[in-house]
């Protein structure tokens, strides 16, 4: 799904999207700017396209000779724990520019550091720090209120689920975006007869998810009734 360009309605000014057709941004946007700030949540996992967005503006801002500043926001998942694969050369893409496992365990301000130090993309940058995180944080230690970095990332635990739960949407199973509880479901395109009882932290489900979302994933049952199985709430540190 593309976001094109708009304009903030309070100030009339304009924001030029980097989700669309373009993911970096236009050089002469960049015109007359004294720096680029870049404030984004992240959630802890490769696949998260944040991450890239800001790898490709520090890009375009040392072609500019434009410094980059970072405010640093906490990991949602804690920084002490690495998981998952690493991708192989030449699968390049924009949920993995970079090789990084999936959970990589570092904040922006880390990963801005470590991109343009590793890969040397040749930004001017300042990383703003944070104040008073520690790495076994869970996102509920921090006191902060969870403001949702984009639609499918409601809560907390849909980002504790990411990592994993993300890889669902390589397979024709529903991984429950277009409901209200995106990523926490997985509902197959087909019925499904439970024959035993749910393993522990599991348990029985059904929706309807929207079409539009849908049909990507299980293009001949759109808005079909999904039935299968969720996690249910654990803890923080439950591999």
């Amino acid at each position: 799904m593309l976001v094109g360009h708009e304009k903030d309605p309070l100030t009339g000014l304009p924001v030029m999207s980097l989700y669309g057709r373009r993911l970096d941004p236009d050089p002469r946007v960049l015109e007359g700017l004294d720096a680029l700030i870049v404030d984004l949540q992240d959630v802890g996992a490769r696949y998260y396209t944040y991450n890239w967005t800001m790898a490709l503006a520090m890009k375009a801002a040392a072609r500019a000779n434009l410094p980059v500043i970072v405010l640093d926001r906490p990991n949602p998942l804690g920084g002490e724990r690495l998981e998952g694969n690493w991708p192989e050369a030449g699968w390049s893409s924009f949920v993995g520019l970079y090789p990084l496992p999936i959970r990589h365990g570092m904040t922006m301000g880390e990963l801005a550091g470590y991109l343009n130090d590793r890969h040397e993309l040749g930004c001017d940058l300042t990383v703003v720090p944070m104040l008073g995180w520690r790495r076994g944080m869970a996102w509920e230690d921090t006191g902060l209120p969870w403001v949702a970095p984009s639609p499918n990332m409601p809560t907390p635990d849909t980002a504790r689920v990411y990592p994993g739960g993300c890889l669902v949407e390589g397979t024709n199973l529903s991984e429950g975006r277009g409901t209200t509880r995106p990523r926490a479901p997985s509902p197959g395109s087909a019925p499904l007869r439970i024959r035993a009882p749910p393993p522990p932290h599991r348990h029985p489900l059904r929706h309807r998810p929207n079409p539009p979302r849908h049909r990507a994933r299980c293009p001949a049952q759109p808005g079909r009734a999904a039935v299968g199985a969720g996690p249910g709430a654990v803890e923080a540190s439950t591999p």
